[in-house]
């Protein structure tokens, strides 16, 4: 019998990982702040969870969702509009504070490679987080909030996140001084997203944190001048006066522990 999966936050990632997971067989279990996307879960076939974590407490049946769970997928982005770094990071800590101790659950962290600065520039999976952005600082707060847990876990930091409804080029398109011609792009495509995510599931625990971006990096006036040329779109231009290289990261534990191929170009 497969195990029972939970993935806190079914948007634009969780909804469709989980969909994956249940046409495998596993037992799925999925959260969202709405009614109307829990009645999408439901249909299907994900056990759904009207789910809200605030800052000082959790609404919704929550002793329920995480009650025989196996694996726990924490999907849920910092929201700079809404809340402030301590609302963020307080959220992450309660609920890690209410995760059963008796149940050894582990925990895949989906992070983000904001948590790395431009300045950083090459970075490897043994790259300390310099972060610069208050996202990128909330979210490495968030990652030491899981390393320190006590659960066995495994936090995965994506980049750009490109899909068939998502793709940067459509707010570049046709802008004028663009920055950073030349700096290399970290994208990756939302099925291996997907995949890379059921490798951590199907995988044990490694305690660590590791890159997820697709390895190829043009830079970014040639991709994104090709990204709206291949679309019929106007072409965005760049202030070639501005020299930064900005950060290119590798994903090495995906490449060289777990032999992953990337199934998508993004």
């Amino acid at each position: 019998m497969k195990e029972t999966i939970g993935i806190l936050g079914c948007g634009w990632l969780g909804f469709p990982l989980a969909q994956s997971l249940v046409e495998k067989g596993y037992r799925v279990k999925g959260t969202s702040t709405t009614i109307d996307k829990c009645v999408q879960l439901t249909a299907h076939g994900i056990d759904a969870f009207h789910i809200a974590i605030n800052e000082n407490d959790i609404t919704g049946d929550w002793d329920n969702f995480v009650n025989g769970l196996d694996q726990l997928l924490i999907n849920i982005p910092p929201r700079l509009r809404k809340d402030g770094t301590a609302s963020y990071v307080s959220k992450v800590e309660l609920l890690l504070k209410n995760l059963p101790k008796n149940q050894p659950i582990k925990i895949i962290w989906v992070s983000s490679t904001s948590v790395f600065s431009d300045f950083q520039e090459t970075i490897t999976d043994q790259t300390v987080p310099q972060p610069d952005t208050e996202s990128g600082k909330e979210l490495a707060r968030a990652e030491e909030c899981i390393q320190n847990s006590g659960f066995p876990f495994t936090i995965v930091r994506f980049g750009g996140l490109i899909g068939k409804d998502r793709h940067p080029i459509k707010y570049l398109s046709g802008r004028k001084n663009n920055e950073r011609p030349d700096a290399p792009v970290n994208l990756i495509e939302l099925n291996d997203c997907i995949s890379i995510l059921e490798e951590c599931i199907h995988r044990e625990a490694i305690n660590q944190s590791l890159n997820a971006v697709h390895p190829e990096h043009p830079s970014r006036k040639a991709y994104y001048m090709d990204a709206a040329q291949s679309r019929n779109l106007p072409l965005p231009e760049f202030d070639e006066t501005d020299r930064r290289s900005g950060k290119c990261i590798h994903p090495d534990y995906l490449l060289e522990n777990w032999k992953y191929i990337f199934q998508v170009r993004p």
